[in-house]
């Protein structure tokens, strides 16, 4: 093998070990928040540094040229261990490598930063109905004369009315979480099918990571809170990736022993006291159940209601 031939293998092999580099890096910094934004940056000098070494390099090869026909000064060893044609391809190379490890890595990180909203799914529509108090009948007043003018003595309305005690929500009263405004995060109400039962009272929410997938409620003068907990059966991309919910009062108190995992065709039932719980939060981040890598799948909380105390 000549010395052409070794430079080539030579090319060739650093080539080969940069795509290699390039491509286990970008598996290896997952975490969005952090990893992936310094392979990101890591990638952005990496690729100017290249670009920098490369006009010196040909500028090297042309002035160690010109400086040895003009003044017979020996070229450069080193710039002569490759053609230059050779170093253009490898450095060209290595910096297309390391641009597209970067521009993957940027997707990376505005596809995890800006998550889709849950998708909107159609469900039942709640009515409130008001039932109007019964009209209280006027009673006589025996001791009152039947010469004294009523309209003077009749008592004059209350420009401050309380709230009367039939308007509150009675204790047992069962209400849907589907028809609750969060307090935080964002879920949408619809169906869901969990191992083919379905739940019509349903809520959805985009299961990432505990820090940025949550929502929460105002729960407070509840009793108990009641949901089955699941991926519905149709989710896509949901094979072998499951979900681990946690749920905690306003003080970061957590509510439950052990984080609920759910998966497709494994959903779990969540029973809650809320005995002096104002607010709920529920977290959720997403995995792959063989690596243990983070991942994203939409959730769901299968008729998950509040029960009044």
């Amino acid at each position: 093998m000549d010395r052409t031939q070794k430079a080539a293998l030579f090319v060739f092999l650093v080539l080969v070990a940069g795509l290699a580099t390039g491509f286990g890096l970008y598996l290896s910094f997952t975490d969005v928040d952090r990893d992936a934004v310094v392979l990101l940056a890591l990638c952005v000098l990496v690729a100017f540094g290249l670009i920098v070494v490369t006009v010196r390099v040909v500028h090297g090869i042309n002035r160690s040229k010109r400086r040895s026909l003009e003044y017979g000064v020996p070229e450069s060893r080193f710039l002569n261990l490759l053609s230059l044609r050779q170093w253009l391809l490898m450095l060209v190379g290595l910096t297309v490598i390391t641009i597209g490890t970067g521009s993957l890595t940027g997707v990376r990180v505005l596809a995890g930063g800006d998550e889709p909203p849950p998708p909107v799914l159609p469900g039942p529509t709640s009515v409130a109905t008001v039932v109007p108090a019964a009209p209280v009948p006027p009673t006589a007043d025996p001791t009152l004369s039947p010469t004294v003018d009523r309209t003077t003595d009749a008592p004059s309305a209350d420009p401050f009315p309380t709230e009367s005690a039939s308007d509150a929500p009675r204790p047992g009263a069962t209400t849907y979480l589907d028809s609750q405004d969060e307090t935080a995060g964002r879920a949408s109400a619809g169906a869901a099918t969990f191992s083919d039962q379905r739940y019509p009272r349903s809520i959805s929410f985009w299961c990432s990571r505990a820090t940025s997938s949550y929502v929460q409620w105002n729960v407070a003068g509840s009793a108990t809170f009641t949901a089955t907990a699941g991926i519905d059966d149709g989710t896509q991309g949901a094979f072998g990736l499951a979900a681990e919910m946690i749920f905690y009062n306003e003080d970061g108190r957590q509510l439950v022993p052990k984080p609920i995992d759910v998966s497709v065709g494994h959903p779990r039932k969540v029973e809650i006291d809320l005995t002096g719980v104002v607010s709920l939060r529920m977290t959720c981040s997403g995995r792959v159940m063989k690596t243990n890598d983070q991942a994203s799948v939409y959730t769901t909380l299968g008729d998950a209601l509040i029960i009044r105390g």
